[in-house]
Parts: C-alpha cells; structure tokens; sequence
C-alpha cells in the first residue's frame, strides 16, 4: 500500500530519501539530530491538525445536535448543555438514571418500555 504525501511522495520515496541521505552523511550524528528533529515536528504538525479537523467535526455534530433538539419536542435546556454548570450536569445524569431504572423524574415508579 502506497501513501501520497502533500507533494505526491509516497512514504517509501521518503525512506529511501533518508538512507540515501544517512550514506552520504556516513550517519552521523549531526544526521540522526536532524532526522529526529524532522521527525519531531512533522508529529507536531500532525497533532494539531488532527486536532482541528476533531473539533470541526465535534462543532459540526454539536449544532446538528442542537438543531434536532430545537426541532424536535425534546427539553431545550439540552441544546446548551456544554455551558452547564457540574451541578447542572449532575442533576440531568441523576434525572437520567432515575429513567432508566424506570422511575419518573419525581420519584414515582412507571411501567418500562421495550422494543
């Protein structure tokens, strides 16, 4: 399997690019500083990216999200709950727990449903 990078190099080129490289400098240690830190910040790069694309998707999810809750007849006190504070976030989990162990918000037991 060939990767392309952003110049059309595959990561194969890349390597034989560094051994050809790592001959004519008989592999010194100047080289391997230069390799390592050439290394280095290309991961570095590559974190941030990954990091941006991660939060322009998680934004994209979060308003598709806040579009459904606002269209739908769900609570909209979910439509920004990123901004709660613990304490709210708290209260919604017990809430939520309470459902599911088929008890209303206010305490009183309800028939399960199933699907």
């Amino acid at each position: 399997m060939r990767w392309s990078g952003p110049t059309g190099d595959s990561l194969d080129d890349r390597r034989t690019d560094g051994q050809v490289t790592g001959l004519f400098f008989h592999f010194s240690d100047a080289w391997q500083l230069v390799i390592n830190t050439g290394t280095t910040i290309v991961t570095f790069l590559m974190v941030f990216l990954i990091q941006a694309t991660q939060n322009r998707d998680g934004r994209g999810i979060q308003l598709k999200l806040d579009e459904l809750i606002r269209s739908s007849e769900a609570r909209n006190a979910f439509a920004d709950l990123e901004d709660a504070s613990e304490e709210e976030i708290e209260a919604f989990r017990r809430e939520f727990e309470r459902l599911r162990n088929g008890r209303s918000p206010h305490g009183r037991r309800e028939g399960r449903h199933t699907r």
